[in-house]
């Protein structure tokens, strides 16, 4: 995980310039997520990794849907994270309702979002990135 990790995080530093002239943005689809799918390892790996070498490439991060567990989690992992980091996180309980919904069409068109996060795009699982209109959609922001 570790090594994947990092090599995403270059990976769009090299091709897309991503922490110079722009940054990106996370959607964190929860969808079916549970106590067997988390990998807490992974973020605890992660969230100091990002604040040191990475802290102004992710812009924002949308997380969603999220349940008590969730929320119990983050509101003691949110401690660990500075305060200008921390302002980038945008937790929504119910994607698909009305207020969920909202939220992520100001961010995204409709298009771009998958089924269960409120928006038009079909399919069990997103498509490959490279060339996909998600990925056209997040290099033109």
């Amino acid at each position: 995980h570790e090594e994947y990790w990092v090599y995403l995080m270059e990976y769009a530093r090299n091709a897309w310039g991503v922490g110079e002239c722009m940054g990106f943005e996370l959607l964190v689809d929860r969808v079916g997520s549970g106590l067997k799918n988390n990998d807490p390892l992974l973020v605890s790996y992660a969230l100091p990794r990002a604040q040191s070498h990475y802290p102004e490439i992710v812009e924002r991060v949308f997380i969603g849907p999220i349940n008590w567990v969730f929320w119990l989690i983050w509101r003691i992992c949110r401690l660990l994270l500075q305060e200008r980091v921390r302002q980038r996180f945008e937790l929504i309980t119910d994607p698909g309702s009305d207020a969920g919904r909202a939220r992520l069409v100001a961010a995204y068109t409709r298009d771009v979002l998958p089924k269960p996060l409120g928006g038009d795009l079909t399919g069990d699982d997103y498509p490959p990135m490279h060339g996909h209109r998600l990925a056209d959609y997040a290099m033109r922001k």
